[in-house]
């Protein structure tokens, strides 16, 4: 059986395939949520969890979004914001009849609206 040499090119090869396989795990564990190897996928350690904001900003911030109807899940019901649906006052055949009396100029302008 033949002796091979160990090169430095094979050295840092090795080192970098242990780096790569290792890193992930370290970062995985700097947060709050652990990887685990069971049905729901990881666990949660509230102790592991540092806020920079305190609980007092997170509840102005929670009040102003309701203000403003930006957030669905502050609501406690599952059913839309008033702000949500603005009154057209236009008939579903109005709707209709003035879609189809467009220019086709109106029409490409509304559609590169939508992209």
């Amino acid at each position: 059986m033949a002796q091979r040499r160990t090169t430095i090119a094979s050295i840092l090869a090795s080192a970098a395939v242990l780096a790569g396989a290792v890193l992930p795990g370290t970062a995985a564990t700097a947060g709050h949520w652990h990887g685990a190897t069971t049905e729901s996928g990881g666990t949660v350690h509230p102790g592991h969890f540092k806020s920079t904001t305190t609980r007092q900003q997170v509840q102005a911030e929670a009040v102003q979004a309701r203000r403003n109807a930006g957030v669905a899940y502050l609501s406690e019901s599952c059913e839309p914001s008033a702000h949500a649906a603005a009154a057209s006052g236009l008939t579903r055949q109005q709707v209709v009849s003035a879609l189809l009396s467009e220019t086709p100029q109106e029409r490409s302008a509304r559609l590169r609206a939508f992209r």
